[in-house]
This record gives C-alpha cells, structure tokens and sequence, in this order.
C-alpha cells in the first residue's frame, strides 16, 4: 500500500519529542514520517483532525498533560467533529481512571483504552488493528475509490442534490464522516444496500 493510502497517525502527547519514545519510531516505520504527525499541544492536534476529515486518521491520545487531565475534554473536541475518527487512549493507570471518565470514553467509541507502560510493539498493533477496522468501513471503501482517481477529478462536482447542492468526491468523503449532512447519510444508505443487493445474488464474492 502506498504511503498516501495509509490513514493519517495522530499522536496527542506532551512526551511526543522525548528520545527515549519508542513508540513513535515504530508508527514512523510502519506508516512513513509523512503519515504521523506528532502534536505536544492538543488544540494543535485537534486542529490537523478538523482540517484532514476527509481521510481516514486514527488518533493516539494521552490523557495527562501536565499534570491534568486534558486528554478527556481533547477526546469530546474530536468526537464532536466525526465519531468515525479512531482513538487509541493512553493512560498512565487504569485503575486511577474515573468510572465516570471511562464511561465517557465508551460512551464516546474510543476505539481502545491501553496503559501507558504496554510496549511499543501492542501498542502498534492497536493502530494495524484499527487501520483494518477502517478499511471495511464504507467511508474507508470510498476513500480508497477516490484516492485512485486524479487529484483534478477529486475536485469536480460529482452529484447534485435536490436542492441543487453540488458534491465533489472530497466533499462526500467529508460529509460522510463527520455525519452532518442528509445527502451523505443517504449515499452511504444506498452504498450499503447495493452492495448487501450485491452479495445477496453472487455468494462467491464473498471472502474474494
């Protein structure tokens, strides 16, 4: 998979710089540099996500800065643009965590709560884990129909609604994902039943 078909790795962490941060080589590795993007200010962090809906990202959010927890209030911020947005949450301790700050959280969908002591190598899985969770999601599906066309095309007004709005390929994949829009919700709608309809009448697509 080229680079530019990865989803994009935020990682949320006032450590994010330190040099004994294993973790960050190992995404680096995995995803490319160019493909994670590291934030030691959450507003920063919540800014690239806002500004990039139209991709697939997955965010690794700490909890902790400075001594507080900011990392709760950065979770609603980022779940309040798209619920689609894969979070990994590191925390320090489990055990310490707020019964209340963990039903936010699944409440919320994060995708996955890990302390901060599990390796590197768990915690990359965590992120391959839900990168494939996203690809079978059909905002994933179509993002990857989308990146295969040129950018030119990517731009162009691709359908219309009945009220005379105008989509272009990005402007669906936005839309989709942050879920604010009639228009999207009845594409994704129709993708999934024709796509059910689909696999109804040729069973041998199924697993190819």
């Amino acid at each position: 998979m080229k680079p530019a078909n990865k989803p994009y790795i935020v990682v949320i962490d006032d450590d994010v710089h330190k040099e004994d941060y294993p973790l960050i080589d190992f995404i680096e590795r995995a995803y490319g540099e160019e493909r994670v993007k590291l934030f030691e200010e959450p507003k920063d962090g919540v800014d690239f996500v806002k500004a990039h809906l139209s991709e697939r990202i997955i965010v690794v959010l700490d909890i902790m800065f400075d001594g507080q927890a900011i990392g709760f209030d950065v979770f609603d911020q980022i779940i309040e643009e798209s619920v689609l947005v894969c979070i990994i949450v590191m925390t320090g301790s489990l055990e310490s965590t707020k019964s209340t700050d963990l039903q936010k959280l699944i409440n919320g969908h994060a995708w996955y709560l890990v302390g901060r002591d599990e390796s590197a190598k768990s915690i990359l899985k965590l992120i391959k884990d839900a990168e494939d969770h996203l690809s079978m999601r059909v905002d994933g599906a179509l993002e990857e129909w989308v990146l295969r066309q040129n950018a030119e095309d990517q731009k162009k007004p691709f359908i219309t609604s009945k009220e005379g709005k105008t989509y272009s390929l990005l402007d669906i994949l936005r839309a989709i994902r942050t879920e604010d829009d009639e228009v999207a919700k009845k594409l994704v709608k129709s993708i999934t039943s024709t796509a059910i309809d689909i696999l109804s009448r040729d069973k041998s697509r199924i697993g190819n």
